[in-house]
């Protein structure tokens, strides 16, 4: 079986760890992945849809995996106990609101887990100051660009104190701004060319403005860098 780059790069992350929980698993892609290259022992699936649950069900089945792991109807961690190993969660290919609400509103089952691997679509600030404010420290990043569209996949693991990022490490990342990651800088290039052409069609009076002027000197403070 063969993931897509996304779903290959989340896997990278999972090591050394053996038993993971895959929130919103849709079809078990990546756990069956992870079971069939003896990354994991076993794993925890999770979908708040029976169609795609009935789907990775059948597909572990299939693939001979299902007794290494267990399939649970539900929203975000609801399908979670204190009692099952938390080691390692994914959390992949949801909104950025949408995965802190998850991490949130699951905080209590979180107390034994070491590593969250997020993959958000957009809202990525927002997900990076949880992290910090929740005793999360960011220990790798990547960027990648799949079918056009940019991807950024955070790791972080539970320390004992909190990690306090700046304004500049919450928008582009801490590790990547330390990467010279060439897609990285593609990326904010693009954007940069966007936000610039939204601006001058921004009358001067509005107040949204500012910001977006803000945002802009931000970005060409990191593009001035690469250079």
């Amino acid at each position: 079986m063969k993931l897509s780059k996304r779903l290959s790069k989340v896997a990278q992350f999972v090591k050394p760890y053996r038993a993971i929980v895959d929130i919103g698993t849709d079809h078990a892609l990546l756990p069956i992945y992870l079971l069939k290259h003896k990354i994991i022992d076993s794993c925890i699936a999770t979908d708040n849809k029976k169609g795609p649950l009935t789907r990775a069900q059948e597909n572990l089945t299939k693939h001979g995996f299902q007794n290494s792991a267990e399939v649970r109807l539900g929203d975000g961690l609801n399908p979670l106990t204190p009692n099952d190993n938390l080691d390692c969660i994914i959390i992949a290919g949801m909104g950025g609101l949408l995965i802190v609400d998850i991490l949130e509103k699951g905080k209590t089952l979180l107390k034994s887990n070491k590593r969250l691997i997020l993959q958000p679509n957009g809202h990525l600030e927002e997900v990076r100051d949880w992290l910090s404010s929740n005793y999360y420290e960011i220990v790798d990043e990547v960027i990648l660009k799949e079918d056009g569209i940019y991807y950024e996949i955070i790791c972080a693991e539970r320390t004992a104190k909190l990690v306090i990022f700046n304004e500049v490490e919450l928008k582009f990342g801490p590790k990547l701004l330390n990467k010279n990651d060439q897609v990285f800088y593609e990326k904010w290039d693009n954007l940069l060319k966007l936000k610039l052409d939204i601006l001058d069609k921004i009358p001067d009076t509005d107040e949204s403005k500012r910001k977006l002027q803000k945002e802009i000197s931000m970005i060409k403070e990191i593009l001035i860098k690469k250079d």
